[in-house]
């Protein structure tokens, strides 16, 4: 699971799915929370991408 495709996938994948969670819950106090949460998720995976591409190999 060391490949960066891979840890990119899952990390959009779980990303989307703290998304659609917090859309449907949107109406609850805590659901623009977990939106936040999975929009600094979706960010993660662009951080990731950029220590990947800084790092020497």
């Amino acid at each position: 699971m060391d490949n960066p495709l891979n840890i990119m996938t899952s990390i959009i994948v779980l990303s989307m799915i703290v998304l659609i969670v917090g859309y449907t819950w949107r109406d609850k106090a805590w659901g623009p929370v977990v939106v936040l949460l999975g929009i600094l998720t979706m960010m993660s995976s662009l951080s990731y991408r950029i220590v990947l591409a800084v790092s020497i190999p």
